[in-house]
């Protein structure tokens, strides 16, 4: 009885065999995808088959296989039995892309410069138009009452008032999307002040060189370096990154108690504009009904032509003939003139 050989696999070549495929694959995909430019790279996946790497999208399948080190051939074929649809194309594999240099500390907290303008722009304008909705100096409901009613007066007498009733519904669900962001807004900027702020301490620290004495007689006394303009772009007063932080707070703090005020009377406003609304509706509507009735009043009261004529020469004919005609004639209802005539 032969003994049992046992083999055993290099567990550091098993990882490197694996590695080298990984990177195989990876260049693969980087020649494909630089032969098709226009498709987004991360829908992109090679598969490993006995004849190279294959790569499957939009209903199309491609054959892929390693050239030498460099070139790659590319080629569409069938899906199940790869036969060759078109020739293959000798395709160059990219370098391998570089990672983005992340931003040092001080690129870190320059941009928070631009974001604190921006925040502060976008709260001061959204407080302001819900301020200008609301005008919490006013009373809501007779104000709206007045700017958005259903019918207006014209030349031609009262007209739809249907802009106005879609400005106000709009209105109401402005109001609404402004009381459930501004707060939000509001605390997300408390944390861009925050996070402005310990930023630029940061990164002056990383620029500040330590403090040194000038002499041995000096010794335990600092003396401080003329600051470098990094600081000075940083926390030097006027138009640094650290005077926009700060402008963004002190805006928080003012708008603090107008946004409070503005979440207080929020519920009231929306309530009058609602009910605001659906008075317009009403007038609208009966302004409409009085038109049908009018409309349909007239009708009844015309009658159609070729009726009236052939009663008129039916009722001279019997007059002369002295004899009653028993034709039914056409009834309309006196109070409800929608309702359909009837003969009687």
């Amino acid at each position: 009885m032969s003994p049992e050989v046992e083999v055993q696999v290099d567990p550091a070549a098993a990882v490197k065999a694996e590695l080298i495929e990984a990177e195989t694959r990876w260049a693969v995909e980087r020649a494909w995808c630089a032969d098709h430019s226009r498709v987004d790279p991360t829908t992109v996946r090679a598969v490993k088959v006995a004849d190279g790497y294959t790569i499957a999208l939009d209903g199309a399948t491609f054959l892929c296989t390693m050239i030498n080190a460099r070139e790659v051939g590319i080629a569409r074929v069938q899906p199940h039995d790869h036969q060759l649809m078109e020739p293959a194309r000798r395709v160059s594999i990219p370098p391998v892309p570089e990672p983005p240099v992340p931003p040092d500390l001080v690129h870190q907290a320059y941009a928070f410069k631009k974001a604190s303008k921006e925040a502060r722009d976008r709260l001061t304008q959204d407080v302001q138009a819900w301020h200008d909705l609301i005008s919490p100096e006013t009373e809501p409901l007779a104000r709206l009452r007045m700017q958005y009613p259903g019918c207006v007066p014209t030349l031609n007498g009262q007209a739809y008032n249907d802009s106005g009733l879609v400005q106000l519904a709009e209105a109401i669900a402005r109001v609404v999307e402004l009381r459930q962001t501004v707060p939000t807004l509001e605390a997300t900027d408390r944390r861009l002040v925050e996070d402005g702020t310990t930023m630029i301490r940061l990164a002056i620290s990383s620029v500040t060189p330590a403090a040194s004495p000038g002499s041995i007689r000096m010794a335990g006394e600092s003396v401080r370096p003329l600051r470098s303009q990094v600081e000075v772009n940083l926390d030097g007063g006027e138009g640094s990154v650290q005077d926009q932080v700060d402008i963004l707070g002190r805006a928080l703090d003012e708008l603090a108690p107008t946004i409070q005020r503005l979440i207080e009377m929020t519920p009231s406003y929306l309530e009058a504009a609602l009910l605001a609304l659906r008075e317009g509706v009403v007038d609208r509507g009966a302004l409409f009904v009085q038109r049908e009735r009018q409309r349909l009043e007239q009708g009844r009261t015309t009658g159609l032509a070729v009726e009236v004529e052939a009663t008129r020469a039916v009722t001279r004919l019997f007059l002369a003939l002295e004899r009653p005609f028993k034709v039914p004639y056409v009834a309309w209802s006196l109070t409800e003139p929608w309702e359909a005539p009837k003969l009687s």
